[in-house]
């Protein structure tokens, strides 16, 4: 039900960005919308797809398991991972005052708390 809702929030967003679009404005390009849209069609995908896999797999024990999005997931930690050693190299070198990397820390940390609670692969 979580997933459904979900969707329902991305194309409510969606038909939000098309009434944005459809005012008259200044203060908003159509290049930012037009971003804005592709990273919530993306979502919308993800979260359409993972409907479609769990009402696929509505008689097995557990959550279903896609090779697809645990390798997107694997990808994404690989990422977070590099960013933040990349964020410590910086302050280790001295580039950055020890405080400074904390912001990013944090917004990392965040992301990485977004992520399903699954061992890595390695």
């Amino acid at each position: 039900m979580r997933d459904e809702a979900r969707s329902a929030s991305v194309a409510a967003a969606l038909a939000a960005l098309d009434d944005l679009e459809a005012e008259e404005h200044d203060d908003v390009s159509a290049a930012v919308i037009e971003t804005m849209r592709g990273q919530l069609q993306a979502r919308l995908s993800r979260y359409r797809d993972r409907i479609d896999l769990l009402r696929d797999n509505e008689d097995s024990i557990g959550p279903p398991v896609s090779p697809q999005y645990e390798a997107a997931l694997h990808v994404r930690r690989v990422a977070l991972d590099a960013r933040r050693d990349e964020f410590l190299r910086w302050r280790d070198a001295g580039w950055l005052p020890d405080e400074s990397p904390r912001v990013p820390e944090r917004e990392l940390d965040h992301e990485e708390r977004l992520l399903p609670d699954r061992p890595t692969r390695r």
